[in-house]
């Protein structure tokens, strides 16, 4: 509902479809109950990672792989 309402304010359809996106991985985070700020954190500090294996980086994997990277 919310997404409804603001996508009257986006500038360009680019803007929008990015919107979609990063509001779709909050959500994500929020369903499997990740820290959706620490995530996005370890997305960019793991850029080359994320690249190479993105399937592994997806929220559901990502506590499996920060604990597996932490060390």
């Amino acid at each position: 509902m919310r997404a409804r309402k603001n996508s009257l304010f986006f500038k360009t359809l680019g803007g929008a479809d990015i919107s979609d996106i990063i509001t779709s991985v909050l959500a994500t985070c929020h369903e499997q109950e990740i820290n959706a700020f620490d995530y996005l954190i370890a997305i960019q500090r793991n850029q080359l990672a994320v690249k190479a294996a993105p399937m592994n980086w997806l929220p559901w994997n990502y506590p499996h792989k920060a604990e597996s990277t932490a060390a």
